[in-house]
């Protein structure tokens, strides 16, 4: 395998004999031209170099990944997937109240997380989390992943405070992308009204008049209606003066 080096008992025993000190001192001193040939190595465009890249699969590498969902098929999929794009440290919870647990224990980088669950389904276990001063990490990124994409649902996950929401069954490409979305592009958590989660991508007002997180703005009074005017009374007829004809 590449990368990797088996040693057995007798290269183990090669490698433990004792070394004399002329040894010792030849090999703790690199010779020049070794030093020169790995410098113009490490320098020449044979060699990968650190890049952005390199920095963003250490980064995936090194994110804590807790999937709550009560199908242990899905779980394995979605844990699969997630090890396929590089992640390695994952957590399982097979419901809401589970995860709740996993979330305090584990302290997880990032949530992926079922909406219909026994228990305690997906929507309210995100409301539980999103609770500055009461739950203990309440900005922790989730990422919605449910097979029910009514619209109505879509709305009420943006509400409650999701990063993302993503539809079963998911491919790895699109896991991916939103999670070196979350992690390379945080946004900030915000509170408008009611609503506590990370920043809408839309301007602010707009995004939390559709959230309806935002109270409606005071409707205008209606114009005052012209006070009616009683009709006028008859009046009595006056007498004609005497010798008029």
């Amino acid at each position: 395998m590449p990368g990797v080096r088996l040693y057995g008992a007798a290269s183990a025993a090669r490698y433990n004999r004792p070394m004399s000190s002329d040894q010792g001192s030849q090999r703790s001193r690199p010779r020049p031209a070794d030093t020169a040939a790995r410098s113009e190595a490490l320098t020449s465009s044979k060699v990968i170099k650190p890049t952005a890249a390199g920095a963003l699969e250490k980064l995936v590498q090194t994110t804590q990944v807790l999937i709550v969902e009560d199908n242990q098929y899905m779980r394995k999929v979605v844990r699969n997937l997630l090890m396929n794009i590089g992640v390695k440290n994952i957590h399982e919870a097979a419901d809401g109240v589970a995860g709740l647990e996993a979330i305090r224990l584990y302290a997880p980088d990032l949530i992926i997380l079922d909406w219909e669950m026994p228990l305690l389904d997906g929507a309210e276990l995100v409301r539980i989390v999103r609770s500055p001063g009461v739950f203990p990490l309440s900005d922790v990124p989730i990422i919605m992943l449910t097979a029910h994409v009514e619209r109505w649902r879509v709305l009420e996950a943006t509400r409650l405070g999701v990063n993302e929401f993503l539809k079963k069954p998911v491919s790895a490409k699109s896991l991916m992308e939103r999670i070196v979305a979350i992690l390379t592009k945080p946004r900030k958590m915000v509170r408008i009204g009611d609503y506590y989660g990370p920043e809408p991508r839309k301007l602010f007002t707009d995004a939390a008049d559709r959230l309806g997180a935002m109270p409606p703005p005071p409707s205008k009074s209606p114009a005052a209606a012209p006070a009616a005017v009683a009709p006028a009374q008859p009046q009595p007829a006056t007498a004609a003066p005497a010798g008029a004809a």
